[in-house]
């Protein structure tokens, strides 16, 4: 997600940058964070999840759906971490 926001040609700083998925912390401050993988991969399995990207620049918001029909491509993309 991280290198998603950064190949967008958006503003970021990684150091500003605060990522949630489902409700869980996954990176802060330049970095990802100690965060329960499978509590994660709970939270991806769900028919609907919530990722948040607080940038920290400036004041603004904005706010995308998005939907893949696609099992097999869910099954590929949840067989790894990086």
């Amino acid at each position: 997600i991280v290198c998603a926001l950064g190949y967008s040609g958006a503003e970021l700083a990684l150091d500003r940058l605060h990522l949630t998925v489902g409700g869980l912390v996954v990176f802060e401050r330049g970095s990802g964070v100690d965060v329960d993988l499978a509590a994660v991969r709970r939270a991806f399995e769900q028919p609907e999840i919530e990722i948040v990207a607080k940038l920290g620049l400036a004041e603004g918001s904005a706010e995308a759906w998005g939907c893949d029909l696609s099992e097999e491509y869910v099954r590929i993309n949840a067989d790894y971490t990086t």
